[in-house]
């Protein structure tokens, strides 16, 4: 075993440590079973995070190619993420971005590139929040699985002992 506090112990949910060794095997399991859940959302919530992030860095991207040496250029204008549309660029600098629930602001290609970057920014620091919890969560439900297994084997044993 590593350190006491990180292999036999773990929070619960009133922030007492308690430790994992005296818990019976039928509490462990639903333990392991409850962190692994909690591991798995927060996996999930971080994809997510990382999806939108990629889309925002998308749109940041595309900016580049919205000026006026393409102004007149037919493009495909995308509407939904499988549906486009075709359409000219028009050279007034000038974009409309989505903000969400159906909401469109007119911005300055600038102004935009701004935007995407203040959401980029706020998903990392999302990110960054969720990723320690993500790995709390793991190493406790690594302890109690560890903790789980050594008290099964030992009921093994003493069964087989009880039988010979």
């Amino acid at each position: 075993m590593a350190s006491a506090k990180s292999s036999k112990d773990a929070p619960n949910a009133g922030g007492q440590v308690v430790d994992l060794s005296q818990l019976p095997i039928q509490q462990l399991n639903q333990l392991t079973q409850t962190l692994e859940k909690e591991v798995e959302y927060l996996q999930k919530s971080m994809q997510q995070m990382k999806d939108i992030q990629s889309r925002f860095l998308s749109s940041r991207n595309t900016l580049t190619s919205v000026n006026s040496e393409n102004a007149g250029k037919e493009i495909m204008v995308p509407l939904t993420s499988s549906l486009y549309a075709a359409g000219t660029l028009a050279g007034d600098n000038k974009v409309l971005i989505d903000i969400g629930t159906g909401y469109y602001v007119e911005k300055t290609i600038n102004e935009a590139s701004l935007y995407f970057k203040r959401k980029m920014d706020f998903i990392t620091k999302q990110i960054e929040l969720v990723q320690p919890q993500l790995q709390e969560k793991y190493n406790m439900k690594q302890a109690a699985m560890e903790v789980l297994q050594m008290k099964v084997q030992a009921a093994m044993q003493q069964q087989q002992q009880q039988k010979a």
